[in-house]
């Protein structure tokens, strides 16, 4: 209606309507979730810290309809010893916290979790997500699993490249629920001379 409160006085009003037909577009987009570790990106069965810093992103394109349900994210923990299809649900509040999407812009809600994982063994971590639409993050659930050792030991040490001239590189895992203040390294010939 050009005329809605009569502003203007007409002697015929039929010629102020429009009707036009549109069509909304439904979203079908998923959106996307990415998971770090303390930062990193794991493979299957890489080991864990403990305690480590889980931070899960879920972006979604829509403008509009920002991520800022909690109802959006469902994360889930096996742990050793349990039955196989045995999940452990995880709930916001102490060691989970929910971060909402602010802008339309950057429309990324995200998790910062930070369990303990006290026993030693294979763990899995199942993580699912959609958005206000229900278009869910893909067809399955994101699952990795992963290893806990917190028995304090480095192990796979390497060096590349092997064997060296002037310099190498040297690479480890080390282990343990706490980290060292000190770690000493030592160069050592096979007849037992310390180089450096």
């Amino acid at each position: 209606m050009v005329n809605p409160d009569n502003n203007q006085p007409e002697q015929y009003l039929y010629n102020n309507f429009v009707f036009k037909n549109f069509f909304v577009k439904e979203d079908k987009t998923n959106p996307l979730l990415d998971v770090t570790f303390d930062g990193v990106h794991i493979l299957n069965r890489d080991i864990v810290a403990s305690k480590p810093r889980i931070l899960v992103k879920l972006k979604d394109e829509s403008h509009f309809l920002l991520l800022s349900d909690t109802a959006s994210l469902k994360v889930q923990v096996h742990f050793p010893g349990d039955p196989a299809d045995v999940y452990r649900n995880f709930y916001f509040g102490n060691n989970m916290r929910f971060i909402p999407a602010t802008s339309g812009a950057d429309n990324t809600a995200s998790i910062e979790f930070t369990p303990f994982f006290p026993e030693d063994g294979e763990y899995e971590l199942k993580i699912s997500g959609k958005d206000l639409v229900g278009n869910r993050a893909g067809n399955i659930e994101y699952k990795v699993t992963f290893n806990v050792l917190n028995t304090p030991m480095i192990s796979n040490m390497l060096n590349y490249p092997n064997p060296f001239n002037t310099s190498t590189a040297f690479v480890f895992t080390l282990t343990g629920s706490v980290v060292p203040q000190n770690i000493r390294k030592q160069l050592i010939t096979i007849t037992d001379k310390i180089v450096r």
